[in-house]
């Protein structure tokens, strides 16, 4: 996965992905998906070799671990830079305030180490607020509840910055059609649109 974001980005040195962008605004909803990081890859990522790889590796490593015999899945994964000195994302939260369902699977895929402040912090139990990051290597993914349970960055004092992305599994019995789109692309929250059916 990481020389595929590394060719749509045309870098490979990610952690130093904050060096070659002129971009130090601190990090909104309105502009955290809006870097040039983000456009290259938003504009390569439909049908690239990525998206072939990442629908393989549903099929084979993540659809296997559900119960239904069809899973509904984020169709084209959100994409995460939290660089020095800002946030990946603005406001602590959990996902099903922004018209996610309480029945997904959130994915964790970081394509940099995520450790320290440049890490996804979460509680451990919904309202407990005892923060701990997600801290891991390039090579590994995180399955966790961040539908539910509330979450956010710190300030990244790492000087790395931390590139990964994130999408949403679920069994197919418990999708239902949202009311609300995307807070961040604004993409109805249907299949055929945000989901896909595997």
């Amino acid at each position: 996965f990481r020389k595929l974001v590394e060719d749509m980005a045309g870098t490979d040195q990610l952690e130093a992905l904050h060096e070659g962008e002129d971009f130090k605004k601190r990090f909104t909803w309105a502009i955290e998906q809006g870097t040039p990081f983000h456009k290259n890859i938003y504009n390569k990522i439909r049908g690239s070799k990525f998206i072939e790889i990442y629908h393989s590796f549903i099929a084979e490593h993540l659809k296997p671990l559900f119960s239904d015999d069809k899973v509904v899945y984020q169709a084209i994964p959100t994409f995460r830079v939290h660089y020095p000195e800002n946030v990946g994302v603005e406001a602590w939260h959990k996902d099903r305030d922004y018209n996610h369902n309480p029945k997904e699977v959130n994915i964790f895929m970081p394509f940099t180490a995520a450790y320290g402040t440049n890490a996804v912090w979460y509680e451990s139990e919904e309202g407990k607020q005892d923060f701990s990051p997600i801290e891991m290597d390039y090579g590994t993914v995180a399955f966790w509840d961040g539908v539910n349970l509330l979450h956010g960055n710190k300030l990244n004092t790492t000087g790395a910055t931390r590139v990964s992305c994130d999408f949403r599994v679920m069994n197919i019995s418990d999708y239902k059609e949202p009311e609300g789109d995307s807070v961040i692309s604004g993409t109805k929250m249907t299949l055929g649109n945000y989901y896909e059916v595997m």
